[in-house]
């Protein structure tokens, strides 16, 4: 496994890689990069491109599986999903940043799915560097590999 992250004039680029050796077998992985976008404030915070994925609640001890009905994401609460089959383009509208606002766009390529985390009030209260008011300037939204492949090919060692 193997994480090199490059810095950009415009952007940064994560690339992330996992090699499966011939000489296992059976290997299934997850992985998620989480990345972490500076906002003005949650509440004029859109995540646009997830409408109609089926997605894991991990506000529910469960992780329920639900169906993302809404054309754009808001917060009001702690939101906690994994989204599956996520499209390779997401979008992170901040409407209350200077200038008449910003959109932040995550590409994504060879993770066939996407995180979106924002603790709320509650949750951030309980995690010590992340109290009142830091959970309200920040979104977490990153590929992932939730629901690994079930067959997994071998490289050639």
């Amino acid at each position: 496994m193997s994480c090199r992250i490059e810095l950009r004039d415009d952007h940064l680029e994560q690339h992330f890689s996992v090699t499966h050796f011939e000489c296992f077998k059976y290997m299934r992985f997850t992985a998620a990069l989480h990345t972490y976008f500076a906002v003005s404030d949650i509440s004029n915070v859109k995540v646009e491109g997830l409408q109609g994925l089926t997605y894991y609640d991990g506000t529910d001890k469960w992780w329920s599986k639900k169906r993302e009905e809404a054309a754009e994401v808001v917060f009001a609460g702690e939101v906690d999903r994994a989204y599956i089959k996520a499209p390779d383009v997401i979008k992170i509208h901040d409407s209350g940043a200077p200038g008449g606002g910003r959109t932040y766009e995550v590409h994504k390529q060879g993770f066939p799915d996407a995180v979106l985390w924002n603790p709320g009030a509650e949750r951030a209260a309980s995690i010590s560097d992340l109290g009142d008011p830091e959970w309200r300037r920040m979104v977490c939204l990153g590929p992932g590999v939730v629901v690994p492949d079930p067959s997994p090919r071998p490289s050639p060692i």
